[in-house]
């Protein structure tokens, strides 16, 4: 029942245009970063968007035999390379997602592209249909999903699959209302008795708990195949918080639920200019996947301790870390978080990485340039310590409501594995400009890396 062995990036570049925008990549990027996810991430999958439209046309009438071959050569490509492929059926109205179709007995069109496109991958053990991406079975009507047009929609594709098509590989069905939840979902029936079901993009309300994804996914796991099929760790999608989405991927091993994380080439939480892991998010996955031999570590400074201060004065009973003039404090304002506990699981290993995640909650003006500075104290300071090393790197252009990371220069580290450094601060600027003054976490993260 498990799909654990799916451990994948999702692939919109052959999609076409979507959101608005475009997202065409020529078939030779696409298969670069193919190679990409499987040896600098350790995928074993890749899963490719395909749209509907620029197979067979709005009406399933016109086959473009061109697109299927480019598509041909990017599966072939990743199936080289010993990677599963999950095809996924994509199909968006251009202006906005509100215009999505959805199966049911009469839309010839999906009938169309999965008759054509099932061609030559028919029966391959490595190639998985993802028959329809994020269906919405009731747009405007019922936002809450309706499970009974779903269930009848899927079926009769399902059955024209199997049965008219005589289509033998694994399916997945994306659950109703853009693949949410699978509460109150009433199953389908697949006749040849080997459909996966998907869910995409779990809300943080009920992503901050067990009890909130065993309502989710994780008891309907207990029963059917169940993949998160499409997975990202920003604002827009899912949230941005290392400790719970650690936490989440431990609960997906736990379930032996796989994953196939969304668009995250281009995306520099993820990946840099030469494809390789970035910053905490890339690194998290690479290291999980591809035994690097490198362990991750996610420390809350909410189990210590943050403050604000004067850059000369005492401590400041605010919310979030500041930074930057202040007109009515009339002084520069620096904050502190402490992390007392980096020495001892940096004692496991000989190479290390700190990466910090935090949010800006406000930025004066259009953004502001986060500082971090370093610091020694054990415990919360009464003052501003005078022993802080500030300005050992910067995030630029920070705008409110945005999560970013900064790594610890790797000159610092071993300062942090000897005990001399506790934790990091924000600020003080290099000058009194008010282009500095913003806020962010009060309690933000640093996610270790250690190289055993």
């Amino acid at each position: 029942m498990s799909t654990a062995n799916i451990k994948g990036l999702t692939f919109s570049g052959l999609q076409g245009d979507a959101y608005g925008g475009s997202t065409y990549k020529s078939a030779a990027t696409v298969m670069a970063e193919i190679d990409a996810a499987k040896n600098n991430f350790g995928c074993t999958a890749v899963r490719l968007q395909i749209q509907q439209q620029l197979l067979v046309d709005q009406d399933g009438l016109q086959y473009d035999g061109t697109y299927k071959a480019t598509v041909d050569s990017v599966v072939q490509h990743a199936l080289d390379a010993g990677l599963i492929v999950i095809i996924n059926c994509q199909t968006l109205n251009k202006a906005s997602r509100s215009g999505l179709y959805y199966p049911n007995q009469s839309n010839s069109a999906t009938n169309a592209f999965w008759e054509h496109m099932s061609v030559g991958w028919n029966g391959n053990a490595n190639v998985i249909f993802d028959v329809f991406n994020e269906p919405d079975c009731n747009p405007g009507t019922n936002p809450g999903g309706n499970w009974s047009v779903w269930q009848s929609s899927f079926n009769a594709l399902i059955g024209y699959m199997r049965n008219t098509l005589g289509i033998t590989n694994t399916l997945w069905a994306d659950a109703d209302d853009y693949a949410k939840t699978f509460s109150g979902c009433p199953g389908l029936t697949d006749p040849n008795g080997n459909l996966v079901y998907s869910f995409h993009h779990p809300s943080s309300a009920a992503g901050g708990d067990s009890a909130g994804w065993d309502a989710d996914f994780g008891n309907w796991a207990r029963s059917h195949q169940v993949v998160n099929g499409e997975f990202a760790q920003n604002e827009t999608f899912n949230w941005n918080n290392p400790y719970v989405i650690q936490h989440y991927l431990d609960y997906l091993s736990s379930h032996g639920i796989g994953q196939t994380l969304w668009t995250v080439f281009g995306d520099n939480y993820f990946s840099n200019a030469s494809r390789q892991p970035y910053g905490w998010w890339g690194h998290m996955i690479a290291n999980r996947w591809a035994n690097t031999g490198w362990s991750t570590y996610v420390l809350r400074s909410s189990v210590k301790w943050s403050a604000n201060y004067k850059i000369a004065g005492p401590k400041i009973s605010w919310g979030d870390m500041y930074q930057g003039w202040s007109a009515s404090q009339n002084s520069m304002l620096v904050s502190l978080a402490g992390f007392n506990d980096l020495t001892a699981r940096m004692a496991e290993g000989s190479q290390w990485r700190i990466h910090v995640a935090f949010k800006t909650i406000h930025a004066n003006g259009s953004s502001v340039t986060a500082l971090l500075s370093l610091h020694r104290e054990v415990n919360e300071p009464v003052t501003r310590p005078s022993t802080m090393t500030i300005d050992v790197a910067q995030c630029a252009g920070c705008v409110s409501g945005c999560s970013y990371n900064i790594d610890v220069p790797s000159g610092y580290l071993a300062s942090f594995r000897n005990g001399t450094y506790k934790g990091i601060g924000y600020g003080p600027g290099p000058s009194q400009d008010v282009a500095y003054q913003g806020h962010h976490d009060e309690f933000p993260f640093i996610v270790l890396e250690v190289h055993a």
